[in-house]
């Protein structure tokens, strides 16, 4: 089996002082300033910088516009979870999408359950789910949309085990969003009997269709 702690430590105990992936004389926002004054998470920027440049040099146009659709998603999740100088918090997150990416370029991946369901898939005309391979076993959702004239909108995004092509997840500990993935398709369908995560008239069920892998 592909061993990515492996490669991830090889990563980390190679010379040098990593700076972040971006210029640091350019750095506006509190979080930039932050992520250049500290080491650690300087490196680790510089680190997640150098997967996301390889990969998006291995992938075909579809792949490649998951990844960033992901990598867009992670950055937003950077900003909802994080404070901009909470080192602890940073960390880990950058820890983790590190292993991410790291998955996502070995050969496991291909083969692996959570992904050969990865992908972007569609519902209607309102509705777009992401699903991203986070391990072998592991996947990350985000669902969005919107109904016309923004009568309602949807917004659900959340990780958790795939285990026999079924996946149950959840924010809210009494609305469960259930996923069973078929051939190129998802059925989503959520506890309760209605949304709770949708505004009035907006529901996340219904019959998924891959878009991209």
């Amino acid at each position: 089996m592909w061993k990515i702690s492996l490669l991830l430590s090889t990563f980390a105990l190679s010379g040098g002082v990593a700076a972040a992936s971006f210029d640091c004389q350019k750095a506006k926002t509190e979080l930039e300033h932050f992520l250049c004054d500290h080491t650690e998470l300087s490196q680790l920027d510089s680190r997640l910088g150098e997967y996301y440049r390889k990969l998006t040099s291995t992938l075909s146009p579809a792949e490649l516009k998951q990844l960033r659709a992901t990598q867009t998603a992670w950055l937003d999740k950077r900003t909802m979870d994080c404070a901009a100088t909470n080192a602890t918090c940073l960390k880990e997150l950058y820890q983790k999408r590190i292993v991410t990416l790291a998955f996502r370029a070995s050969p496991e991946f291909k083969t692996s359950a959570a992904g050969k369901v990865a992908g972007n898939y569609s519902y209607g005309k309102n509705m777009e789910l992401l699903v991203e391979a986070l391990d072998a076993n592991t996947i990350a959702v985000a669902m969005s949309g919107a109904g016309e004239g923004g009568r309602w909108t949807c917004d659900f995004s959340a990780e958790g085990e795939l285990k026999n092509g079924s996946a149950k997840l959840h924010v809210l500990d009494d609305a469960v969003v259930s996923f069973r993935f078929e051939k190129n398709k998802v059925v989503v369908s959520e506890s309760g009997g209605h949304s709770s995560y949708c505004g009035m008239g907006g529901e996340l069920q219904g019959t998924y269709t891959r878009v991209s892998n």
